[in-house]
């Protein structure tokens, strides 16, 4: 994975960069904190400072002292469990007032870049052409703002990563490298949890629908989900029962039908639009900010080609072995759009869900985040068919034109999500 020593030392550098641009030199330092200003970026640090300084309990993420209906565990705060875990072995060793928080968001613009490059290296061998369609993944929208409200969910690496597992023939035994990708995304966010188990099933489903073994398929869905309750029960998932994490939001917090081309970002605290191209676009409800999808002119662009490309070559995308793909799009985005689809500020219909089912779906209430493997597969799959179907020299011309629209486009969104003190 990190053989060629130059392309990885080449996202190094651009990972420090991009961190000192968003967050600025001060900010890199591991004992201030003047830039964690959200409401749930003070929560996810007040938890770390309360876990780092107690003793160590079982299970793991303990974390009494922090309140009694919030305290219950790390897992279920922010503050991105395995790295508190990890820190707080090294705790006598460091500064009171150290945090991880910072060191977190420069191992995920590391991770997102050098994934993103790795996936389309694979798929098209070409060192120049991997570089630019990786830069799409490290300056999206979606990315940026999580960065700048909820630290822990900027670990969209892990999407990246799967798809990596799940295009690379030269991996063998691809269930190990699932499960290990499945449990340590449970102590990072469980949103990535039942998004990378979705895809899992899809995936698995696909290679069974074509070649069934039933011994095989056990196994592939077994061992991933053994790992998965082990890691889960040892960092304290299960010291909350399953009743009390039912809740509500489903149908609220969601996407809606324009998302991928409203480049508003409307939150309580502010708005802020993402295009100097196109207008910001009403939404139906305030959560639907939670669905905030929003592609760029350049992804647009890269959209629609893979919208005629689908037109004039159907066969490809509908063939047995590309079954679970299409299967991520609409099972996905159907999730992220919930039971009440709307589009911009109208209802187009409301479904009534049981209230188990309902309590179910709201444990991932905020549904619309759901939107972001397809969000991922929109610029993996176009830059990969743009390779394909174009010279190299061309291909290399044209993803670097779209990319330079796409900054432009995108700019005003990059140039506000950054901390200025």
């Amino acid at each position: 994975m990190f053989k060629n020593k130059k392309i990885v030392f080449f996202y190094i550098i651009v990972s420090l960069l991009l961190t000192v641009n968003f967050f600025g030199i001060y900010n890199l330092s591991f004992t201030n904190f003047n830039w964690l200003t959200s409401k749930d970026q003070i929560a996810d640090l007040t938890s770390w400072y309360y876990f780092k300084n107690d003793i160590w309990r079982f299970p793991l993420g303990s974390n009494p002292n922090f309140g009694l209906e919030i305290g219950s565990g790390m897992v279920f705060s922010g503050a991105i469990p395995i790295f508190a875990i990890i820190f707080k072995v090294f705790s006598s060793l460091l500064p009171d007032n150290f945090h991880y928080f910072t060191i977190w968001i420069y191992v995920c613009f590391f991770l997102q870049g050098y994934l993103a490059y790795l996936i389309i290296k694979k798929l098209t061998k070409n060192d120049l052409y991997s570089i630019i369609g990786s830069i799409f993944f490290i300056i999206s929208p979606i990315l940026i703002t999580r960065m700048s409200m909820h630290i822990s969910l900027a670990a969209h690496w892990v999407i990246l990563y799967a798809y990596y597992i799940q295009i690379n023939n030269d991996i063998i035994n691809k269930k190990i490298y699932w499960s290990f990708l499945i449990s340590i995304s449970s102590l990072i966010h469980f949103y990535f949890t039942v998004m990378l188990l979705g895809m899992y099933f899809l995936f698995i489903f696909n290679k069974h629908l074509i070649n069934l073994n039933l011994k095989k398929l056990f196994l592939d869905i077994s061992i991933p989900l053994i790992f998965l309750v082990i890691v889960m029960f040892i960092s304290g998932f299960f010291h909350v029962p399953f009743t009390d994490s039912m809740g509500f939001g489903y149908g609220t917090y969601k996407m809606n039908l324009a998302s991928i081309i409203n480049p508003l970002y409307a939150s309580e605290a502010f708005n802020l639009s993402w295009s100097s191209i196109l207008p910001n676009l009403p939404y139906h409800l305030k959560g639907e900010v939670e669905g905030f999808n929003y592609l760029g002119v350049g992804g647009i662009i890269l959209c629609l080609w893979l919208f005629y490309f689908f037109i004039k070559k159907p066969s490809y995308f509908l063939n047995i072995s590309r079954i679970s793909y299409i299967l991520i799009i609409i099972l996905f985005s159907l999730y992220a759009l919930s039971n009440k689809v709307s589009f911009l500020d109208k209802l187009i219909f409301d479904i009534n869900l049981h209230d188990i089912v309902y309590g179910v779906f709201s444990i991932t209430r905020a549904s619309g985040r759901f939107f972001w493997p397809i969000f991922y597969l929109i610029f993996i799959l176009s830059s990969y068919l743009i390779y394909k179907n174009f010279s190299k020299k061309t291909s290399i011309t044209i993803l670097s034109f779209v990319l330079i629209i796409q900054i432009i486009d995108i700019f005003p969104g990059l140039k506000k999500n950054t901390y200025n003190f």
